[in-house]
């Protein structure tokens, strides 16, 4: 059902973008990336008219859904997944878990190493325990 109501709106947004883009009136003097012709214009009216409404349709879903755009730069927009956030929580959350216990080893470890250097260096500065 939620697929459905997306295709519609995204439809809805296409048709509106083609009766917006046939409605508005030509200008006296046609822009020259429109070739000088009145349909390329049009096209390209409702081409604008359909991304920007389309990403005001994806900007909205991701919103209810709690996210937003991850990433809006020269390399374009990136989208998050909606819903795939959950599971990527808990990989890292499970990750973040993993490198908790192999920190908290490691630094047992280090800290076993540490007290072993420490006796020996005890022992060479001072080889006669007597005289401490």
């Amino acid at each position: 059902m939620r697929r459905l109501l997306l295709v519609a709106v995204i439809a809805a947004a296409l048709a509106l973008a083609v009766v917006g883009a046939a409605v508005v009136p030509s200008p006296d003097r046609l822009p020259a990336i429109a070739l000088g012709t009145a349909l390329v214009w049009r096209v390209e009216v409702a081409a604008v008219l359909f991304v920007v409404s389309y990403g005001a349709i994806v900007t909205l879903r991701l919103a209810l859904h709690g996210e937003t755009l991850t990433r809006v730069g020269r390399d374009g927009i990136e989208v998050p997944r909606v819903g795939a956030t959950g599971g990527a929580t808990r990989a890292t959350s499970d990750e973040v878990a993993r490198s908790m216990v192999d920190l908290q080893e490691t630094a047992l470890t280090l800290t076993r190493r540490l007290e072993s250097l420490e006796v020996a260096i005890d022992l060479v500065l001072r080889p006669n325990p007597e005289e401490t």
